[in-house]
C-alpha cells in the first residue's frame, strides 16, 4: 500500500475513534491497535517514505487536537501523536 493511502486510512481510523469514543478511556485499546497496525504497514515502505508519512500524520492530528472542542477527542488525538512519535 502506498504512503498516501496509508495516511488516509489511518487518519480516518483515528479521527473516527476520536469522534465516537466516550470519556471513560476505553479508547486506549482501540487506538493502540490502530498504531500497532500503522507501524506494521509503514514498515513495508522505504525508510524516508515511512518517516515522512509519520511526520505528516502527526502534524495533522496535532492540528486537529489543538482545534478540537471535545476533551476526549483532544486526548485521543494527542495520544496518537505521542505514540506515533515514540515509535519513530
Amino acid at each position: 500500500m502506498r504512503a498516501r493511502e496509508l495516511y488516509g486510512q489511518y487518519h480516518r481510523l483515528i479521527d473516527e475513534l476520536a469522534q465516537s469514543a466516550g470519556p471513560r478511556g476505553e479508547w486506549r485499546t482501540g487506538l493502540r491497535a490502530h498504531i500497532d497496525r500503522f507501524n506494521v504497514d509503514a514498515a513495508a515502505l522505504d525508510f524516508n517514505s515511512a518517516r515522512l508519512l509519520r511526520e505528516e500524520l502527526c502534524t495533522q492530528l496535532e492540528h486537529e487536537a489543538l482545534h478540537s472542542t471535545r476533551q476526549t477527542s483532544r486526548e485521543i488525538l494527542f495520544a496518537a501523536v505521542k505514540w506515533l512519535e515514540i515509535n519513530d
